[in-house]
């Protein structure tokens, strides 16, 4: 399940802005906020943002610029611990990235503090939401939650685990079968 979500995220976050144009109107909406990283540049400077678009801003440039350290401040403490021994390889960040920049136009993100979801149309079922948390500094992503909440079935449909959970606000009109997959 790491693998697939450690995917996504990657994907996610590197679609967040799809090309230097959206970059610079991500710039203009945000403002100076819209980090800009080089890639020398350790993990302490991979902040939360904000707004949760700029913690992905962050997060696509962590893997643009192949940043594997599990210590990023973007990630939930607890996120942090979970990805200790969980290193993604080139070929997986370039995958995700790839595959993220063709869908993050389709992305929704809601938010009811201190939560917000980024989430995908039910008809691309196999993309994950990515769940954060205002953590002291910004939009936090949080891995945990993920992996306790969500699955992939044997379709490669995500799934939630349980439909009685804190980040059900972002789904209100959405309907879930019984193994907690949801509906077209």
């Amino acid at each position: 399940m790491w693998k697939m979500i450690v995917g996504v995220l990657m994907v996610l976050a590197l679609t967040a802005c799809n090309g230097d144009e959206d970059r610079e109107q991500a710039k203009e909406r945000f403002g100076e906020q819209f980090p800009v990283i080089p890639a020398s540049a350790g993990a302490e400077a991979y902040q939360p943002g904000t707004h949760p678009m700029i913690t992905l801003q962050v997060y696509m440039t962590a893997l643009e610029n192949r940043m594997k350290s599990p210590n990023l401040p973007i990630f939930t403490p607890e996120s942090q611990t979970f990805l200790a021994d969980r290193t993604p390889t080139d070929a997986q960040q370039e995958k995700t990235l790839n595959d993220l920049k063709k869908r993050i136009s389709s992305a929704v993100i809601q938010v009811k503090m201190p939560l917000a979801v980024v989430r995908f149309p039910v008809a691309e079922s196999r993309r994950v939401p990515i769940l954060l948390k205002a953590g002291e500094t910004g939009w936090e992503i949080d891995l945990v939650r993920m992996e306790e909440l969500m699955d992939v079935d044997g379709e490669g449909r995500w799934r939630f685990t349980s439909l009685d959970h804190e980040f059900m606000f972002a789904f209100p009109r959405e309907r879930f079968d019984e193994q907690g997959v949801l509906g077209r």
